[in-house]
């Protein structure tokens, strides 16, 4: 792999790099019988072009993964702790294992 560049993401972000083998050891997750649809919720407050954004997600990943995909009531953000948070790169960042174990299961 080449050296990243100014402007790459690895440029910026010290990150270890994930090799395909090392990802197909990984055990992904891949849809069977049980694991056969996609969940989409909605954290925070949105406006309505944001809501249409949402919407136009849904359906993009549903054509792209070809999975049934669901569009979840929204919560508050308020419902996320604060040491499921973090500010990098003055963007506020959500623990996502956090939101996978106990948000989208509200």
């Amino acid at each position: 792999m080449e050296k990243p560049q100014k402007g790459d993401w690895l440029f910026n972000h010290q990150e270890r790099i994930q090799s395909l083998t090392d990802y197909q050891s990984s055990s992904p997750l891949t849809p069977n019988r049980q694991l056969n649809k996609i969940y989409l919720k909605p954290i925070g407050e949105f406006s309505a072009l944001e809501w249409e954004q949402i919407k136009l997600t849904r359906e993009y990943l549903e054509k792209f993964f070809q999975l049934n995909t669901i569009l979840q009531s929204s919560v508050n953000s308020n419902v996320v702790p604060l040491q499921a948070r973090r500010i990098s790169q003055q963007h506020e960042q959500l623990l996502a294992t956090y939101l996978r174990d106990t948000i989208v299961a509200m």
